[in-house]
């Protein structure tokens, strides 16, 4: 067990965490949103309006979740229990809820090295009862076009995920607009940030008559969400500052947020979601478009600080260190460095913890969470890589100088590492 925790253990939470690794965009602390004469001064829709304006001649839908959105695109594409979905294991096991909420077999799917999906391992693994492939664009990265048009002659279904990829354009179109039907979340850690929401796009016209009439979410979740965001928002400010350890802990506690002090084991999820298929509320509509307004200034920031980085780490490569490069038109949502092995990843991580650096690495594959390890499959890639990878803050608002402090304590840990034959 000692290994276990080892192996999935997050570093200890240092003294002083300076550079959180989800920088809130901007505290959603306009109230005024609350009281029903600011909603119903504004015209409705206007999210929805704004998302058409993206994704030309495809319809729309807004939920209260982007996990919801997923279940009502499966339900629209008619899954039924026992037919199959491929996805890469190498994932948020939100997906494999969504699968398994509507009675469906989630078939793990192995990734590229540049966490594309495996062409040759959908080939292999395809069947009668496979129904669709849900192409999740990891990290904000494109995704191998060649599937969907080889999806489309097979007649499955393809599921454009941009959760982790809004804003980022391939083949002169938004992510989200190739499959079938796509994803977008606006969950705090998506490139959109705001408390939470979905949408459901669907390109396929086919479709629009199976959408599945469902209730819209109430205000009181919305505000609930809202009153989460705004806790993790002062803990995000809190940590900003120099705060005492043990302060630290009790604010932590306070605000109901341990993952921090969690093993990833025990941060495991126990019971698979139960999700609820619920329209947007106007009150969660109203909120999202006050980081919409503001998001091609924030992206273009973040892409000016990640390339900033890449250019201050590119030194890495000579010692085994994998950067992800940016392509042109990608947005990206982490910055993502691939150790040459496992025990290097999370001793830089605990190093850099002791700088006030917090990190995180995604994804654990989710065939070694627990409750999914029955449908544990041969993903080679994907099994191998997640031991390697690391993501580094980069996000707004961090400035430049932010930015030089990370890439010097990366490479601080490199110059005193022998782990790499330094």
């Amino acid at each position: 067990m000692k290994d276990l925790e080892t192996k999935y253990l997050y570093p200890k939470n240092p003294k002083k965490i300076k550079y959180p690794i989800y920088p809130y965009i901007q505290q959603l602390s306009d109230y005024k949103v609350f009281k029903s004469n600011y909603i119903s001064g504004h015209r409705e829709n206007r999210l929805k309006t704004k998302l058409e304006s993206l994704y030309k001649n495809s319809e729309i839908l807004l939920t209260n979740s982007g996990t919801s959105a997923l279940k009502m695109g499966l339900v629209c594409l008619d899954i039924k229990p026992n037919d199959e979905v491929m996805f890469t294991n190498f994932n948020c096991p939100n997906i494999i809820d969504a699968v398994l909420s509507i009675g469906a077999t989630p078939v793990f799917v192995d990734i590229e090295e540049d966490f594309s999906l495996s062409f040759e391992d959908i080939k292999k693994k395809v069947n009668d009862k496979t129904k669709a492939i849900i192409s999740t664009h990891v990290y904000g990265l494109k995704e191998n076009l060649k599937i969907y048009d080889w999806a489309k002659k097979k007649n499955i279904y393809i599921v454009d995920d941009g959760a982790q990829a809004m804003f980022t354009l391939q083949n002169n179109k938004f992510v989200g607009g190739h499959g079938d039907i796509g994803i977008l979340s606006f969950g705090f850690t998506k490139p959109l940030s705001s408390i939470g929401g979905g949408a459901l796009i669907v390109n396929n016209k086919s479709l629009i008559g199976r959408l599945p009439k469902v209730p819209i979410e109430t205000e009181e979740e919305v505000y609930i969400d809202y009153k989460n965001y705004f806790r993790s928002w002062v803990l995000c400010r809190l940590n900003t500052f120099y705060i005492p350890s043990k302060l630290n802990k009790v604010w932590y506690r306070l605000f109901k947020m341990p993952e921090t002090y969690l093993s990833k084991t025990e941060a495991f999820p126990r019971n698979i979601r139960l999700i609820e298929i619920k329209r947007m509320n106007r009150l969660r509509e109203e909120l999202i478009l006050k980081q919409f307004y503001r998001y091609k200034k924030i992206r273009d920031y973040n892409i000016a600080n990640y390339q900033e980085m890449n250019n201050n780490l590119k030194c890495l490569v000579r010692y085994g260190i994998k950067l992800i490069h940016l392509d042109k038109g990608e947005s990206p949502n982490y910055y993502t460095l691939i150790f040459p092995n496992e025990h290097q990843r999370y001793e830089c991580s605990e190093y850099l913890a002791g700088k006030g650096i917090q990190t995180c690495w995604n994804y654990i594959p989710l065939d070694e969470i627990p409750i999914y390890s029955k449908y544990k499959s041969n993903t080679k890639n994907a099994n191998t890589v997640w031991g390697r990878v690391l993501s580094v803050p980069f996000k707004y608002p961090l400035v430049s100088k932010d930015i030089q402090y990370i890439s010097l304590q990366l490479k601080n840990y490199i110059g005193k590492s022998t782990l790499l034959n330094i």
